[in-house]
């Protein structure tokens, strides 16, 4: 299967942490469509310029590629033996209060938490999400003077 037969997703992170996925053909399409958003952030527009009360454009720090949507991290809501005992050894070691008592509704939630595809302690740069990305497109550095793009 080529490129082009398959659904590709891209996640953007943006200088203010705020994140999204979208879905391209391609790598030069998501790229594009990237470069021309971070172009208006430079130049402070609107993110969508057919949309009067849009709001500002925002700098765009990194893209992440996947080869399915990083939502769909572990649909089937289950994990091997192995790697349970492991989480759950890691969730009560870090859960037990100073006499080692665990509260069983904090270590529910946390175990509810396991599957979720959202990553809970994500820096304010990174990806949101647990799945691992396939890749990582390079946005290249953008002159505000010339309009042009160089890559790095």
């Amino acid at each position: 299967m080529t490129e082009s037969e398959v659904e590709l997703f891209y996640e953007t992170v943006f200088e203010t942490g705020r994140n999204s996925v979208a879905s391209y053909d391609s790598d030069e399409e998501a790229l594009n469509a990237a470069r021309e958003h971070h172009r208006r952030a430079v130049h402070g527009e609107r993110c969508l310029l057919s949309e009067p009360t849009a709001p500002p454009a925002e700098r765009i720090v990194k893209i992440l590629k996947y080869k399915t949507h990083p939502n769909d991290l572990n649909v089937d809501q289950t994990m091997s033996e192995e790697v349970l005992k492991k989480e759950l050894s890691e969730l009560v070691s870090r859960l037990k209060d100073e006499n080692g008592v665990v509260a069983l509704d904090q270590l529910s939630v946390e175990v509810r938490g396991l599957a979720h595809p959202i990553a809970v302690e994500a820096g304010p740069q990174d990806s949101i999400f647990k799945m691992k990305e396939t890749g990582e497109l390079s946005l290249g550095s953008y002159d505000k003077e010339t309009g042009k793009w160089a890559d790095n």
